[in-house]
């Protein structure tokens, strides 16, 4: 749980990518959820919205299926 700067509740960043469409491929669709991914996190404020204290201790946990699992 990351504390935040304001003293709010601590809470944990996340998203979802969005669906894979209807005839897309294994590889397009990898493809463009991670742009989707790297759009995000380039536009999220997690530095600036987190106490200072922890700021230099944040970090990323990407996770992933693959497409016999999806």
């Amino acid at each position: 749980m990351v504390p935040n700067l304001l003293g709010g509740p601590p809470g944990v960043w996340n998203w979802d990518t969005s669906a894979r469409t209807t005839g897309e491929s294994w590889s397009a669709y990898c493809g463009r959820v991670a742009e989707e991914s790297t759009r995000i996190v380039d536009e999220i404020r997690v530095e600036e919205e987190s106490a200072l204290e922890v700021r230099d201790q944040l970090f990323f946990n990407l996770t992933y299926i693959t497409e016999e699992e999806s």
